[in-house]
């Protein structure tokens, strides 16, 4: 099925299934409906963007005493035997954007998305208004395969590990809009999860500016020492900036479909083996080639022994001074690492 372009990025078709409702566009919302806190006496709304047809809307009070299912900046709760909400820092509406596109363009077994709102203002956000976004989506029976790597045979891994192999394939063949760097729905690209602040920025147009993103970012908070003059400074930042971006292009690279945060956590598996879902879908786009391996093999390096060999073999890996090199770009604390050890001498 052909993808139809709009303003340079993709839109649903009016031709997809009717289970799958066209996709409202980008800033609009279904409905609206008014709730009000006694404590803090602040109109909060609810702004739908997505709801499936027949499918009752769960409310934010009414998931509070649900069961967890996990609980980190992400909070994800069982509310009934067929339904999980996902809620809490990191998750927004290009989730759900990118769950509605993934399934109309490909076989991947994802969670069918039930529904998807904002909630909002949050209290004490008056001066800058944030806003909780919960994502609904049915309950996929299996097992997170990681919870299950050290129990399953090597045959079982092989067979999970073929099915993502394919699914990912899958993914890269999705065309890439002309001129575009970025998620779905020409939403915002968002890096650095683990700096002070997590950066947003609009979808850019190529490879190469995707990297000077990258890298003017990182040169702004590289931590040069308290004995430098303003002006070495400078030199020293221009000399950061000339030799990273030197380093980022040095090798050849395309924009592909990405999940991008494509780890064993992300995956549920059936005791037979087959992938009954991926999930975690919110940094998924058009990026470059590299990124599901760097985002991947970045949380192995640190906590998950599970992750190196749930790679090798399915995905090609990078060299070893790329993949430091990206990974402190992507989401080292800059402050942390000196000009010396990125480029000593």
């Amino acid at each position: 099925m052909p993808i139809t372009y709009v303003n340079g990025f993709p839109m649903l078709s009016a031709d997809m299934n009717a289970d799958w409702p066209l996709v409202p566009p980008p800033n609009s919302h279904v409905d609206s409906l008014e709730i009000f806190t006694d404590s803090h006496r602040q109109e909060m709304k609810v702004e739908v963007f997505y709801q499936r047809e027949g499918f009752q809307l769960p409310l934010p009070q009414d998931v509070d005493d649900c069961p967890e299912l996990g609980h980190w900046r992400t909070k994800a709760r069982r509310v009934s035997p067929g339904v999980v909400v996902k809620f809490g820092g990191g998750v927004d509406l290009k989730e759900a954007k990118t769950m509605l596109f993934i399934a109309e363009r490909t076989s991947i077994p994802i969670p069918k998305l039930l529904a998807a709102y904002t909630y909002g203002p949050l209290p004490g956000t008056k001066e800058a208004p944030r806003y909780r976004t919960y994502i609904f989506t049915e309950y996929v029976p299996g097992a997170i395969f990681d919870n299950v790597w050290d129990e399953s045979s090597d045959a079982f891994k092989a067979k999970v590990k073929g099915e993502l192999k394919g699914y990912m394939e899958e993914l890269r063949a999705i065309p890439a809009p002309p001129d575009y760097v970025g998620p779905v729905q020409n939403e915002a690209i968002q890096l650095y999860e683990w700096r002070w602040h997590s950066f947003k920025h609009s979808p850019v147009k190529s490879l190469d500016d995707f990297h000077k993103l990258l890298v003017d970012e990182y040169v702004k908070e590289v931590y040069l020492g308290n004995t430098i003059g303003e002006q070495e400074a400078i030199r020293e930042r221009e000399r950061i900036r000339e030799q990273t971006f030197a380093q980022l292009n040095a090798q050849e690279h395309s924009i592909v479909f990405g999940h991008n945060n494509l780890d064993p956590n992300n995956v549920i598996v059936s005791p037979e083996g087959h992938v009954q879902a991926i999930i975690s879908w919110g940094r998924a786009g058009w990026f470059p080639d590299y990124l599901d391996y760097v985002r991947a093999s970045r949380w192995g390096g640190w906590w998950n022994p599970h992750v190196k060999p749930f790679l090798d073999g399915l995905m090609e890996p990078l060299p070893r001074d790329l993949l430091e090199l990206i990974t402190d770009l992507l989401g080292t604390y800059p402050f942390l690492i000196t000009q010396e050890k990125l480029f000593p001498g």
